[in-house]
């Protein structure tokens, strides 16, 4: 029996398996704090929320958490935090959001190099990488940065920590953090050299896969978990939802739609283009390809509650609004609507925020702007679909996210894109299943993942409606357009 944790920015959820089949869920909310427009959360909220789970799960089915024997857990990726040697934190956790290490990024690129770490790195860097976020606790948190301490990356591996006192990351996480040399699959020593960073403060790097070891005799008798529970790596959550998106050889695309999105694959090499994001793969051996978009869900709740002013949107709102827009034609009669209400990070940079409609007239109603949202952000998705795949077409994708529950959405998808689309049909969320498809293949189950693609199956199918593929063709190239008109002095 495996169970599982999936350390999420809003909620930390719990899922309890066999295989692959989920028999418990929990979920309890996590909060974020802002200071002065900055992110940042609290490892205590964390385990609390974990402990809280736990306690859930024992009231409520204590057989079943008397038989898990094995714990694998996802989670929110490039954080930081600095703990002490016990793993008791001693600063907050900076979310991969935050942005205030701009003046510490500044440095790295005058020091070590921006050109020289994209090298390394691979991925264009930023002032969102968590090395830069160190040295902004080197800077701000000196009192704790100078006490024996050491730093974490990921969500997850907090939970580890505290489980089974080893630090561990996996190179999924690894690999967005601006750490982890690429070339070599391991820290970047001349990167730690130029900065004065003591490299053994990291946490040490192993495959998803890998046994860290087993829950300590104390935590268990505290928080009533079977004695002797072995706890797997486990893996960032990009990582973990490529696998529970039933996303195994490279080339299979799967898009999250959720308030942000992604369209991700695994893939052999890295992205021909930085705009594009490689992730090292669960193993550490291939990568993950990502276009990553701020702008999915987001416009949408925007529209209706700042636009179309309706006082709670739930999910009659939007089966109404939805109701409207099909009966818009595609295209929306040449209106265009530019997704970029908070900025835009893929396929290209956008720093500030640049949304908009196009070709408004006085007949446009609500409905017509409705679809024109849901298009625009299908027009986003395209754009890093073609930038990560080199301008290929994908003949068949995966939906998963809340946006694959609607009843319009995954048509248009597939309309804009010429592809098939298969919403997958999942009582759970993408991450916590793929960290139990992680935690077979480590206790041996499961050879190889592409065996497990049986048990992906999908509740609808979407194909392409050849009269729409053409009007989209021609509404996408406006779209790009637009979006050189609008952003080229942002790139």
């Amino acid at each position: 029996m495996i169970l599982t944790v999936d350390v999420g920015t809003t909620s930390l959820k719990l899922v309890v398996f066999q295989d692959t089949k989920s028999l418990y869920m929990g979920e309890c909310p996590l909060p974020t704090y802002q200071v002065d427009g900055n992110s940042y959360q609290r490892a205590e909220d964390w385990w609390d929320a974990f402990k809280e789970a736990i306690a859930a799960l024992q009231a409520e089915a204590p057989d079943l958490l008397a038989s898990v024997d094995t714990f694998c857990s996802t989670g929110q990726m490039q954080d930081c935090l600095l703990v002490d040697t016990q793993g008791n934190p001693i600063s907050e956790v900076l979310l991969y959001s935050d942005g205030r290490a701009k003046k510490q990024f500044q440095f790295i690129s005058e020091h070590y190099g921006a050109d020289k770490l994209q090298t390394a790195a691979v991925n264009q860097p930023d002032a969102l990488l968590s090395v830069a976020k160190y040295l902004w606790f080197k800077e701000h948190r000196s009192e704790q940065f100078n006490q024996d301490h050491l730093l974490l990356l990921g969500a997850k591996d907090f939970i580890n920590l505290r489980l089974t006192g080893k630090s561990y990351t996996d190179y999924t996480n690894a690999s967005t953090t601006g750490f982890l040399d690429m070339r070599t699959n391991q820290w970047n020593q001349g990167l730690m050299k130029c900065l004065e960073l003591d490299e053994t403060r990291l946490p040490k790097l192993a495959a998803a896969t890998d046994v860290i070891g087993v829950v300590a005799d104390s935590t268990a008798a505290e928080l009533g978990l079977p004695k002797g529970m072995t706890v797997i790596n486990g893996a960032g959550d990009v990582g973990a939802s490529t696998l529970g998106a039933g996303a195994f050889a490279a080339g299979d695309v799967y898009c999250y739609l959720g308030t942000t999105g992604w369209l991700a694959c695994p893939a052999a090499e890295t992205a021909r283009t930085p705009e594009i994001y490689t992730l090292r793969q669960i193993d550490g051996m291939s990568y993950i390809l990502a276009g990553a978009v701020l702008n999915a869900g987001k416009p949408l709740e925007w529209f209706l509650t700042h636009i179309a002013m309706e006082e709670s949107v739930d999910s009659q709102v939007y089966s109404h609004y939805e109701s409207k827009a099909t009966e818009v034609a595609a295209g929306c009669q040449g209106l265009l609507f530019l997704p970029f209400l908070e900025g835009e990070r893929s396929p290209m940079k956008v720093d500030r925020n640049r949304g908009g409609f196009v070709n408004l007239g006085t007949d446009s109603n609500r409905w017509q702007l409705y679809r024109a949202i849901l298009e625009g952000v299908g027009f986003s998705l395209k754009h890093n679909l073609e930038a990560m795949l080199g301008g290929k077409s994908v003949s068949k994708l995966n939906l998963i996210g809340g946006g694959s529950r609607s009843t319009l959405w995954p048509q248009i998808l597939s309309d804009i894109l010429d592809a098939e689309v298969h919403v997958l049909d999942m009582d759970v969320g993408a991450p916590s299943l793929g960290a139990a498809l992680i935690a077979l293949k480590a206790g041996g189950q499961v050879a190889d993942f592409s065996d497990l693609a049986r048990f992906f199956t999908a509740s609808r199918h979407c194909l392409p409606v050849p009269e729409n593929v053409t009007r989209y063709g021609e509404a996408y190239g406006n779209y790009l357009r637009h979006v050189d008109a609008l952003h080229k002095p942002d790139r």
